[in-house]
């Protein structure tokens, strides 16, 4: 079967999406662009195109055959995001195992990754955290310029991290000794008259002494 796309369809395809980017929400940190800079694409990225553009940019792309194979993608996809079709679990579960089925059909055993083959078990963490959401690696991921900032050079990143980590908790420690003894050794002075009400511990004179 024909997959690879003529360069009249890539170009075509480019332009929908870059005809869309004016009406990507502000809610999606990152907007479309040319589907040539596919390798370049971040994860943001990918999931708005696998949730709410593909379906439509693709549709007078692709031939049937394929469409429907990223059809059952995107419907068992957006199940498995959702916590409100837990009763549709088991019809994502067949999707997924559909595409993975077809993906081979049409595209070769040979580009059937750990990836794609990962896909027909991501169900399973669904039934066990709920919506993909609650596992997701975005949080990680979006740590990662903190991780990246750490490191001041190439060799060996993860005794750098944990140098820098072993400073920030030694500091944090210095820090906190420091503003205890700040406020053991502090005064608390009595400059005005007072004759009526509950006295404070330990009073002599006109200071608390410790």
């Amino acid at each position: 079967m024909q997959t690879r796309l003529p360069s009249k369809s890539i170009h075509a395809l480019s332009k929908s999406l870059l005809d869309l980017k004016p009406f990507i929400p502000s809610e999606f940190v990152r907007k479309t662009r040319h589907i040539q800079d596919i390798s370049r694409w971040k994860a943001t990225e990918l999931r708005l195109f696998i949730l709410y553009i593909g379906v439509v940019v693709l549709k007078d792309i692709l031939n049937k055959n394929i469409y429907t194979n990223f059809m059952s993608l995107y419907v068992s996809i957006l199940i498995l995001l959702s916590p409100d079709y837990e009763c549709c679990i088991d019809y994502a579960e067949s999707l997924l195992d559909y595409f993975v089925r077809t993906f081979d059909e049409i595209y070769g055993r040979q580009h059937i990754s750990h990836n794609i083959h990962g896909l027909l078990h991501i169900v399973d963490d669904y039934r066990t955290h709920g919506p993909l959401d609650n596992c997701s690696a975005f949080p990680f991921e979006n740590y990662m310029k903190t991780l990246k900032y750490r490191i001041r050079k190439h060799d060996k990143p993860l005794e750098q991290l944990i140098n820098r980590y072993n400073e920030i908790y030694n500091n944090q420690n210095i820090n906190s000794n420091l503003s205890e003894q700040h406020s053991t050794n502090e005064q608390t002075l009595l400059l005005k008259c007072h004759k009526n009400g509950p006295l404070v511990k330990k009073l002599m004179g006109y200071s608390i002494t410790n």
